[in-house]
Protein backbone atom coordinates (compact mmCIF):
# COMPACT_ATOMS: atom_id res chain seq x y z
CA UNK A 1 0.00 0.00 0.00
CA UNK A 2 0.69 3.75 -0.40
CA UNK A 3 1.34 6.40 2.50
CA UNK A 4 -0.42 9.55 1.09
CA UNK A 5 -2.09 12.66 2.23
CA UNK A 6 -4.39 15.34 1.04
CA UNK A 7 -1.58 17.52 -0.45
CA UNK A 8 -3.20 21.24 0.59
CA UNK A 9 -3.26 20.13 4.04
CA UNK A 10 0.25 21.43 3.93
CA UNK A 11 -0.78 24.70 2.59
CA UNK A 12 -0.02 26.25 -0.81
CA UNK A 13 3.69 26.31 -2.64
CA UNK A 14 5.30 25.58 -5.63
CA UNK A 15 4.95 22.36 -7.41
CA UNK A 16 8.38 21.17 -6.54
CA UNK A 17 8.30 22.40 -3.09
CA UNK A 18 5.11 20.52 -2.47
CA UNK A 19 6.46 17.11 -3.83
CA UNK A 20 9.46 17.58 -1.76
CA UNK A 21 7.58 18.66 1.55
CA UNK A 22 5.82 15.13 0.90
CA UNK A 23 8.88 13.09 0.11
CA UNK A 24 10.44 14.29 3.03
CA UNK A 25 7.53 13.60 5.04
CA UNK A 26 7.59 9.76 3.47
CA UNK A 27 4.50 10.19 1.71
CA UNK A 28 4.35 8.12 -1.84
CA UNK A 29 1.15 9.17 -2.79
CA UNK A 30 -1.34 12.97 -2.78
CA UNK A 31 -4.40 13.60 -3.28
CA UNK A 32 -3.66 17.15 -5.22
CA UNK A 33 -6.34 19.62 -5.94
CA UNK A 34 -4.04 21.89 -7.80
CA UNK A 35 -5.98 25.22 -7.22
CA UNK A 36 -5.98 24.64 -3.18
CA UNK A 37 -2.13 23.61 -3.25
CA UNK A 38 0.09 24.63 -6.11
CA UNK A 39 0.54 28.50 -5.63
CA UNK A 40 -0.24 30.49 -8.69
CA UNK A 41 -2.86 28.47 -10.65
CA UNK A 42 -6.58 29.40 -9.30
CA UNK A 43 -8.70 26.81 -11.49
CA UNK A 44 -8.39 23.59 -13.89
CA UNK A 45 -9.41 25.93 -16.78
CA UNK A 46 -6.68 28.31 -17.09
CA UNK A 47 -3.82 25.85 -16.40
CA UNK A 48 -1.28 26.18 -19.00
CA UNK A 49 0.62 23.56 -20.89
CA UNK A 50 3.89 24.47 -18.75
CA UNK A 51 2.30 24.48 -15.36
CA UNK A 52 0.74 21.09 -16.55
CA UNK A 53 4.32 19.53 -17.03
CA UNK A 54 6.33 20.66 -14.21
CA UNK A 55 3.66 19.76 -11.95
CA UNK A 56 4.03 16.25 -13.31
CA UNK A 57 7.94 16.16 -13.70
CA UNK A 58 8.38 17.58 -10.00
CA UNK A 59 6.15 15.13 -8.62
CA UNK A 60 7.61 11.88 -10.69
CA UNK A 61 11.02 13.75 -9.44
CA UNK A 62 9.95 13.14 -5.69
CA UNK A 63 8.41 9.07 -6.59
CA UNK A 64 4.85 10.89 -5.21
CA UNK A 65 1.94 9.48 -7.26
CA UNK A 66 -0.67 12.37 -7.61
CA UNK A 67 -3.89 9.26 -6.84
CA UNK A 68 -6.67 11.84 -7.11
CA UNK A 69 -7.07 15.03 -8.52
CA UNK A 70 -9.32 16.85 -6.54
CA UNK A 71 -11.77 19.13 -7.70
CA UNK A 72 -14.63 18.36 -5.76
CA UNK A 73 -18.22 20.06 -7.04
CA UNK A 74 -22.09 20.51 -6.28
CA UNK A 75 -23.41 17.83 -8.94
CA UNK A 76 -26.88 17.87 -6.87
CA UNK A 77 -27.09 21.69 -6.94
CA UNK A 78 -30.48 22.41 -7.28
CA UNK A 79 -29.23 25.98 -9.17
CA UNK A 80 -28.42 25.14 -12.47
CA UNK A 81 -25.95 27.94 -13.27
CA UNK A 82 -24.01 26.77 -10.60
CA UNK A 83 -24.51 23.47 -11.25
CA UNK A 84 -23.15 23.83 -15.35
CA UNK A 85 -20.13 25.98 -13.87
CA UNK A 86 -19.21 23.02 -11.10
CA UNK A 87 -19.60 20.18 -14.04
CA UNK A 88 -17.43 22.12 -16.32
CA UNK A 89 -14.81 22.71 -13.55
CA UNK A 90 -14.33 18.97 -13.46
CA UNK A 91 -14.43 18.93 -17.66
CA UNK A 92 -11.98 20.26 -17.00
CA UNK A 93 -9.94 18.69 -14.34
CA UNK A 94 -10.40 15.47 -16.58
CA UNK A 95 -8.93 16.88 -19.77
CA UNK A 96 -5.76 17.43 -17.61
CA UNK A 97 -5.99 14.20 -15.51
CA UNK A 98 -3.93 11.98 -18.08
CA UNK A 99 -1.18 15.06 -18.66
CA UNK A 100 -0.60 15.18 -14.73
CA UNK A 101 -0.27 11.74 -14.54
CA UNK A 102 -3.48 11.26 -12.13
CA UNK A 103 -5.15 8.40 -11.33
CA UNK A 104 -8.53 9.96 -11.30
CA UNK A 105 -10.58 13.12 -10.60
CA UNK A 106 -12.22 13.00 -7.33
CA UNK A 107 -15.64 14.37 -5.77
CA UNK A 108 -18.40 13.87 -3.53
CA UNK A 109 -22.13 14.36 -4.89
CA UNK A 110 -23.09 17.10 -2.64
CA UNK A 111 -22.21 20.49 -0.47
CA UNK A 112 -23.33 20.92 2.87
CA UNK A 113 -26.19 18.54 4.74
CA UNK A 114 -29.02 17.04 3.50
CA UNK A 115 -32.32 16.15 4.61
CA UNK A 116 -33.53 12.90 3.24
CA UNK A 117 -36.49 14.02 1.04
CA UNK A 118 -33.43 16.80 -0.46
CA UNK A 119 -31.50 13.38 -1.42
CA UNK A 120 -34.36 11.57 -2.70
CA UNK A 121 -35.00 14.93 -5.23
CA UNK A 122 -31.72 15.92 -6.12
CA UNK A 123 -31.03 11.67 -7.13
CA UNK A 124 -31.98 12.35 -10.82
CA UNK A 125 -29.35 15.07 -10.83
CA UNK A 126 -26.36 13.12 -9.34
CA UNK A 127 -27.43 10.30 -11.92
CA UNK A 128 -27.55 12.52 -14.52
CA UNK A 129 -24.52 14.85 -13.67
CA UNK A 130 -22.19 11.45 -13.53
CA UNK A 131 -23.25 10.15 -16.06
CA UNK A 132 -22.17 13.54 -18.23
CA UNK A 133 -18.89 13.22 -16.51
CA UNK A 134 -18.02 9.43 -17.43
CA UNK A 135 -18.79 10.08 -21.14
CA UNK A 136 -16.05 12.85 -21.10
CA UNK A 137 -13.48 10.18 -18.87
CA UNK A 138 -14.04 7.82 -21.52
CA UNK A 139 -12.95 10.34 -24.02
CA UNK A 140 -10.08 11.61 -22.29
CA UNK A 141 -9.08 8.36 -20.90
CA UNK A 142 -9.45 8.93 -17.28
CA UNK A 143 -11.88 8.06 -14.31
CA UNK A 144 -13.67 9.61 -12.49
CA UNK A 145 -13.73 8.84 -8.29
CA UNK A 146 -17.08 9.72 -6.44
CA UNK A 147 -17.04 9.52 -2.80
CA UNK A 148 -20.06 9.00 -0.90
CA UNK A 149 -20.81 10.69 2.43
CA UNK A 150 -23.84 10.23 4.76
CA UNK A 151 -24.81 13.62 4.94
CA UNK A 152 -25.12 14.14 0.45
CA UNK A 153 -27.05 12.59 -1.90
CA UNK A 154 -25.13 9.87 -2.80
CA UNK A 155 -25.19 8.35 1.42
CA UNK A 156 -25.20 4.86 1.42
CA UNK A 157 -23.88 1.82 -0.02
CA UNK A 158 -27.27 1.26 -1.58
CA UNK A 159 -26.98 4.13 -3.37
CA UNK A 160 -23.52 3.97 -4.12
CA UNK A 161 -24.36 0.61 -6.04
CA UNK A 162 -27.17 2.10 -7.35
CA UNK A 163 -25.15 4.31 -8.89
CA UNK A 164 -22.49 2.22 -10.35
CA UNK A 165 -25.06 0.05 -11.91
CA UNK A 166 -26.89 2.69 -13.34
CA UNK A 167 -23.77 4.55 -15.38
CA UNK A 168 -22.58 1.22 -16.07
CA UNK A 169 -18.46 1.91 -16.81
CA UNK A 170 -15.29 1.03 -15.37
CA UNK A 171 -14.37 4.51 -15.87
CA UNK A 172 -16.52 5.28 -12.46
CA UNK A 173 -14.54 4.26 -9.28
CA UNK A 174 -15.22 4.82 -5.46
CA UNK A 175 -13.16 6.82 -3.16
CA UNK A 176 -13.78 4.68 0.34
CA UNK A 177 -13.69 7.20 3.18
CA UNK A 178 -14.90 5.75 6.29
CA UNK A 179 -15.58 8.65 8.45
CA UNK A 180 -17.71 10.06 5.91
CA UNK A 181 -19.97 6.95 5.57
CA UNK A 182 -20.91 6.80 9.34
CA UNK A 183 -23.20 8.33 11.18
CA UNK A 184 -23.80 8.28 15.33
CA UNK A 185 -25.97 5.42 15.11
CA UNK A 186 -23.61 3.26 13.48
CA UNK A 187 -20.93 3.75 15.32
CA UNK A 188 -20.95 0.97 17.37
CA UNK A 189 -22.00 -0.99 14.43
CA UNK A 190 -19.44 0.69 12.11
CA UNK A 191 -17.84 -2.77 11.30
CA UNK A 192 -20.83 -4.16 9.36
CA UNK A 193 -21.25 -0.99 7.48
CA UNK A 194 -17.63 -1.66 6.39
CA UNK A 195 -18.89 -5.29 5.43
CA UNK A 196 -21.92 -3.82 3.36
CA UNK A 197 -19.59 -1.57 1.26
CA UNK A 198 -16.97 -4.04 0.36
CA UNK A 199 -19.59 -6.49 -0.85
CA UNK A 200 -21.47 -3.47 -2.84
CA UNK A 201 -18.55 -1.47 -3.89
CA UNK A 202 -15.38 -2.75 -3.08
CA UNK A 203 -14.05 -4.03 -6.35
CA UNK A 204 -14.73 -0.47 -7.35
CA UNK A 205 -12.84 1.03 -4.19
CA UNK A 206 -9.81 2.84 -6.13
CA UNK A 207 -8.70 4.91 -3.16
CA UNK A 208 -9.18 5.35 0.71
CA UNK A 209 -9.43 8.45 2.90
CA UNK A 210 -7.99 7.91 6.05
CA UNK A 211 -9.08 9.73 9.33
CA UNK A 212 -10.50 9.53 13.20
CA UNK A 213 -12.62 11.37 15.10
CA UNK A 214 -14.07 11.70 18.70
CA UNK A 215 -18.33 12.85 18.94
CA UNK A 216 -18.51 16.42 20.35
CA UNK A 217 -21.19 18.15 21.35
CA UNK A 218 -24.42 17.96 19.77
CA UNK A 219 -23.25 14.44 17.93
CA UNK A 220 -21.13 16.10 15.82
CA UNK A 221 -17.70 13.93 14.75
CA UNK A 222 -14.33 16.08 15.34
CA UNK A 223 -10.97 15.17 13.79
CA UNK A 224 -8.05 13.52 15.55
CA UNK A 225 -4.95 11.66 15.58
CA UNK A 226 -5.50 8.28 14.08
CA UNK A 227 -5.71 5.83 16.87
CA UNK A 228 -6.95 8.23 19.32
CA UNK A 229 -10.63 8.03 18.16
CA UNK A 230 -14.07 6.15 17.76
CA UNK A 231 -12.61 4.64 14.31
CA UNK A 232 -12.37 0.82 13.81
CA UNK A 233 -9.18 -0.25 11.52
CA UNK A 234 -9.39 -3.98 11.90
CA UNK A 235 -11.68 -4.94 8.90
CA UNK A 236 -11.00 -2.05 7.06
CA UNK A 237 -7.28 -3.20 6.51
CA UNK A 238 -7.53 -6.55 6.83
CA UNK A 239 -10.08 -6.74 4.00
CA UNK A 240 -7.46 -4.09 2.33
CA UNK A 241 -4.38 -6.26 2.87
CA UNK A 242 -5.96 -8.62 1.29
CA UNK A 243 -8.10 -7.61 -1.95
CA UNK A 244 -6.62 -4.10 -2.51
CA UNK A 245 -2.73 -4.31 -1.49
CA UNK A 246 -1.76 -2.02 -3.98
CA UNK A 247 -4.09 1.10 -3.36
CA UNK A 248 -3.01 4.88 -1.96
CA UNK A 249 -4.21 5.12 1.54
CA UNK A 250 -4.61 9.09 2.12
CA UNK A 251 -4.94 11.09 5.36
CA UNK A 252 -7.11 13.65 5.29
CA UNK A 253 -7.48 16.47 7.95
CA UNK A 254 -3.44 16.12 8.88
CA UNK A 255 -1.84 19.21 10.92
CA UNK A 256 1.97 19.06 10.30
CA UNK A 257 3.16 19.56 13.46
CA UNK A 258 1.69 16.19 14.82
CA UNK A 259 1.80 14.51 11.14
CA UNK A 260 4.80 11.93 12.41
CA UNK A 261 2.01 10.95 15.10
CA UNK A 262 -0.49 9.87 11.88
CA UNK A 263 2.27 8.79 9.60
CA UNK A 264 3.44 6.03 12.69
CA UNK A 265 0.10 4.65 12.56
CA UNK A 266 -0.55 4.69 9.04
CA UNK A 267 2.61 2.48 8.89
CA UNK A 268 1.35 0.15 11.45
CA UNK A 269 -1.86 -0.05 9.70
CA UNK A 270 -0.74 -0.67 6.44
CA UNK A 271 2.23 -3.00 7.33
CA UNK A 272 0.13 -5.44 9.81
CA UNK A 273 -2.77 -6.68 7.77
CA UNK A 274 -5.28 -5.69 10.54
CA UNK A 275 -5.07 -6.47 13.99
CA UNK A 276 -5.59 -2.92 15.11
CA UNK A 277 -8.17 -0.86 17.04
Amino acid sequence: MKLGVRAHDYGRHSAAELAGILKNEGFGAAQLAVPKAIVGIENYEHMAERDVEEIRTRFEEHGVEITVLGCYIDISSTDGTVRESHLKQFGEALKRCKMLGAGMVGTESSYGILDMAAKERTWNLVEDGVKRLVELAERYGADVGIEPVAAHTLYSPEWTARLLERVGSSRLKVIFDPVNLLTGEMIERQEELWETCFSLFGEQIAAVHLKDFVVGEEGVFRPCLLGEGLMKFDKIFTWLHREKPDISILREEIKPLTAHRDIAFMKKLTASGGGMK
